[in-house]
C-alpha cells in the first residue's frame, strides 16, 4: 500500500469537514423562502431515472480520477463514497465534470466542430 501524504490528508480533511451549504432567500407570494444547496447525493437521487443526466458519474470520477498532484496517490478511496455524496452540490462538481470532459476529449470535439464549420 502506498504511503499517504500530508497533502492528501489536508485536502481530505478540508473536503470532508466542509459542510458550508449555500443558502439564498427568495420571495414567493410575498413570503421569504430559504433555498438550501443540495448535497451531491441528494442531487443524484433527484435526477435518478432521468435519461439526460447522470451525476453519479461525478462521484465515481472523483474516486477514480482525483490524485494528489505529481503523485500516483488517489485523493479518495471507494470507502469515501458516502462522505462524497454528502458533500455540497457546488461549483466543484462542474469543475470536476469539465476536467473529466477534457480528459475524455471534450475539448477536441469542440475544436473538431469548429474546424468543420470553417471548411463548409
Amino acid at each position: 500500500m502506498a504511503v499517504k501524504t500530508n497533502a492528501r490528508d489536508e485536502f481530505r480533511t478540508k473536503f470532508f469537514n466542509s459542510r458550508n451549504f449555500k443558502k439564498v432567500t427568495i420571495q414567493i407570494w410575498g413570503m421569504d423562502v430559504e433555498l438550501r444547496q443540495m448535497s451531491l447525493g441528494d442531487t443524484i437521487s433527484l435526477m435518478k431515472g432521468r435519461e439526460d443526466v447522470d451525476l453519479e458519474v461525478a462521484c465515481d470520477s472523483l474516486i477514480r480520477c482525483a490524485f494528489v498532484p505529481g503523485t500516483e496517490e488517489h485523493m479518495f478511496d471507494e470507502i469515501d463514497r458516502e462522505q462524497i455524496l454528502a458533500a455540497p452540490m457546488d461549483d466543484w462538481v462542474r469543475a470536476l465534470m469539465d476536467g473529466v470532459g477534457q480528459l475524455m476529449g471534450g475539448t477536441d470535439v469542440v475544436v473538431a466542430e469548429k474546424n468543420s464549420e470553417e471548411t463548409t
